[in-house]
C-alpha cells in the first residue's frame, strides 16, 4: 500500500509558527506537532483524525479537516 507523505518546508514551519501565534493570542492551546501535521495538511490534503486539537484550530484558520 502506498501512503503518499508531504514535505515539511519552509512554508510548513512558517505556517505552524503563525497558525500557533494566532491560536496562543486567542488562548487556544495547541501542541507543536499537531500544528505541524496541520500546516503540512493545509491544501495539500483533508485531515482525519480523532484529536480535538485540529477541531479547534479549524475554527480559527482555514484547515479542511474531518473527526474520524
Amino acid at each position: 500500500m502506498f501512503v503518499p507523505q508531504i514535505p515539511i518546508d519552509e512554508r510548513v514551519i512558517e505556517r505552524a509558527a503563525n497558525w500557533g501565534f494566532l491560536l496562543d493570542r486567542k488562548e487556544k492551546n495547541i501542541s507543536t506537532t499537531d500544528l505541524f501535521i496541520a500546516a503540512a495538511a493545509h491544501k495539500n490534503a483533508c485531515l482525519l483524525h480523532s484529536d480535538r486539537d485540529f477541531e479547534v484550530m479549524a475554527s480559527v484558520v482555514d484547515l479542511e479537516e474531518e473527526k474520524i
